[in-house]
């Protein structure tokens, strides 16, 4: 499947409306670390640096102090990553929860509004992060769309088209009982595992978006 595109059998088969929705309002969500590419490259620089400090020491200029002083304690830059108003941050990507239901299309192109998509899972920490947001966002586990789908009718893709490398499915799932279980779908009925769902089927859905990043501008 390529990237933001619909599997045909969607589209074709309904004519899908995006629903108007307000994004909820909270503070921006962020966490500042060290990257290895900022340490190496400030690691770099400072036998630059050091070697140029001595250079005009010995020619007499006395110029010394830290030009890094904008590194942080431990010597290495800061590099913040941040998450728009409204969206939470976990491992480098920005997370919203949307609970009002509607069709796995429809929420995958609410989510491409705002330069998302359905959410891929990557792992069980991830795979927890997700459940943990919605229960925390309606006190129990929702029956939640993800970015999974069989749309190409032969295997399962993420619709942000990274690696489909984990999947928790549920006992003798994907089964496809019903012709148009393409979509997929977690905690049905509150339980802890993902599920072929009729993507006609409404839902509450997560979006997911890389993160933001930038230099703190009083690091």
């Amino acid at each position: 499947m390529r990237r933001h595109q619909l599997p045909d059998r969607f589209t074709k088969r309904r004519r899908y409306k995006t629903t108007e929705f307000t994004f909820p309002q909270h503070p921006p969500s962020s966490a500042c670390y060290c990257t290895a590419a900022t340490a190496a490259w400030l690691k770099h620089h400072s036998k630059m640096s050091s070697a140029l400090l001595f250079t005009l020491l010995l020619s007499g200029l006395g110029i010394g102090g830290n030009i890094f002083s904008d590194a942080g304690p431990d010597g290495c830059g800061i590099l913040c990553e941040y998450c728009p108003a409204g969206w939470t941050l976990y491992e480098e990507k920005c997370y919203m929860f949307m609970e009002t239901a509607t069709y796995w299309a429809n929420a995958e192109m609410i989510c491409n509004v705002s330069d998302a998509h359905l959410t891929s899972i990557h792992g069980p920490d991830e795979y927890s992060f997700i459940r943990g947001l919605i229960n925390e966002a309606t006190g129990e586990n929702t029956t939640t769309w993800v970015g999974g789908t069989n749309g190409e009718g032969d295997y399962w893709t993420w619709s942000d088209g990274s690696p489909f490398n984990f999947t928790n499915w549920g006992p003798e799932e994907p089964d496809n009982v019903d012709e148009y279980e393409y979509c997929m779908e977690i905690n049905l009925n509150g339980e802890d595992y993902v599920h072929a769902e009729n993507c006609d089927t409404r839902n509450a859905f997560v979006c997911a978006k890389d993160a933001l990043m930038s230099f703190p501008l009083d690091a």
